[in-house]
């Protein structure tokens, strides 16, 4: 499941990656980050832990696309490789994007 996390850590479930396509052109950077991981919302001191439902251990990375009027996308993947095939579109090239904490960009 993927989420769209609110400024003040409020949230909806989205089901697949086709709310970020449509979204697109508010993306403003990108954050890859390991499996477990609390995403801290806006400026406010709310935060969002990616609900466990099923126990995943499937997955491998997190990643959290930052839109421009603060939410945060976020979505869980199996594999960091086939994330990275999936952020390689013309979209999405050339957005700043930190990547287990090395900034660099979409190439």
């Amino acid at each position: 499941m993927n989420y769209v996390v609110n400024p003040d850590a409020t949230y909806k479930e989205v089901t697949n990656l086709g709310w970020l396509l449509r979204h697109y052109d508010e993306v403003e950077k990108f954050e890859v980050y390991g499996s477990r991981v609390i995403i801290f919302a806006g400026t406010s001191r709310g935060y969002f832990e990616i609900p466990d439902k099923n126990k995943n251990e499937w997955s491998n990375s997190t990643m959290v696309a930052v839109l421009k009027d603060g939410r945060k996308f976020v979505a869980r993947w199996a594999s960091y490789e086939v994330m990275l095939d999936w952020l390689r579109r013309p979209k999405f090239i050339g957005l700043p994007i930190l990547w287990f904490g090395l900034e660099t960009e979409i190439k």
